[in-house]
């Protein structure tokens, strides 16, 4: 420590870290779709908040993994081979390992055979299916039953009179169609989509039944209400409801996306925010003469078109020279406007420094500002 001419003083410190990173905690864990088909993704998501250092998923099915270094929530996705009821589960490594808590889940994983006859009634023809799991083998019987479940015949242009699977539509997921009038149809899922809509991929389809994927690869198209529609050279049919679902993509918001309220402090040199840092924002507030100085400050993002809030967190950076300085942050945001207030105080002779970082999520070239 030294003084210049003129009575200006110059400090030197070599900065480190003061904080013990919080453990994290698991408070839940949750399944979706709640029944899936045999084969098919199920999103399986871990509640809580921190990075857990170690945690142990057990999906219920003999199969089990070990994971190190998550940050809360977590999402993966695991497929289930065989029908039946299932009971995943989540468990924290403990305290050594720096994540706690615990989750269960439960789930039903069901044929497409028996999703059918769970929309339907299959009636006499139910044991004449033949059991198929995969949508891409719509088989001689299931065609049988869907032709019996539906009308005999439409009376002019194709009609659309059931979906399977649920409405939620997304890039690479199959739909099963059934109505009258399939003949060499082209299915379409109209929406907010290049040219107004994007042509499913077929696989099979008879007269009264059509199964068939969505596209993989959609990106900048929000989520939004969509249709689903057969077009045939009769013409085209009634538009089927449907929510279409895009991919995600997680992104963590830099100084320039983000808006800072600093509150400079009397008699303190502050840099904030700082331009040199990674993360949403760095900030310093130093205090060059006797006695104390605080503040609070405010940093936030507006999100729109369907991003929300991933993940926050906060972590106070260096203290200064002296104790008695710090700084706390607390979320006061939404899910669209992820905000982060940081109350800080610094005594004589000394600096607080810390980071804020915000991680958003939303649909795959989608804007978020």
């Amino acid at each position: 420590m030294s003084a210049l001419p003129g009575g200006i003083l110059v400090l030197a410190f070599a900065a480190h870290s003061g904080v013990v990173a919080k453990p994290g905690q698991i408070t839940g864990l949750s399944a979706n779709p709640a029944t899936a088909a045999v084969g098919t993704n199920v999103t399986l998501t871990i509640a809580g908040s921190e990075t857990c250092g170690e945690l142990t998923i057990t999906f219920g099915d003999g199969n089990s993994t070990t994971l190190a270094g998550v940050a809360l929530p977590h999402i993966l996705v695991h497929a289930y081979g065989k029908t039946g009821s299932y009971t995943p589960s989540v468990t924290g490594g403990g305290p050594a390992k720096h994540c706690t808590g615990a989750g269960t889940a439960s789930l039903k994983v069901m044929t497409y055979v028996e999703l059918l006859c769970g929309a339907v009634d299959c009636g006499a023809v139910a044991s004449a299916l033949d059991g198929r799991q995969n949508p891409g083998s719509l088989s001689p019987s299931v065609a049988a039953a869907l032709a019996d479940a539906v009308p005999d015949a439409c009376p002019h242009a194709p009609q659309i009179t059931g979906m399977l699977l649920g409405s939620l539509i997304e890039p690479g997921g199959p739909v099963i169609l059934f109505g009258c009038g399939f003949v060499n149809p082209e299915v379409r899922l109209l929406g907010q989509f290049p040219g107004g809509y994007v042509t499913l991929k077929p696989d099979k389809w008879t007269g009264k039944g059509f199964a068939g994927w969505i596209p993989d690869g959609i990106t900048g198209v929000p989520d939004h209400e969509a249709a689903l529609q057969v077009v045939t050279n009769a013409g085209s049919s009634n538009e089927w409801k449907v929510q279409f679902t895009a991919d995600r993509a997680i992104h963590t918001l830099t100084l320039h996306e983000v808006t800072a309220d600093c509150d400079n402090g009397d008699w303190t040199e502050d840099h904030c925010p700082r331009s040199d840092c990674n993360v949403s924002l760095c900030a310093v507030h130093q205090l060059n003469v006797p006695g104390a100085a605080s503040g609070s400050d405010q940093v936030w993002a507006n999100l729109k078109n369907g991003w929300t809030d991933y993940k926050h967190g906060f972590t106070q950076y260096w203290e200064g020279l002296t104790e008695g300085s710090n700084a706390a942050g607390s979320y006061v945001g939404s899910d669209v406007r992820p905000t982060m207030k940081v109350d800080w105080h610094v005594s004589g002779w000394s600096y607080i420094s810390y980071r804020v970082k915000f991680k958003i999520i939303g649909p795959v070239g989608v804007p978020y500002r």
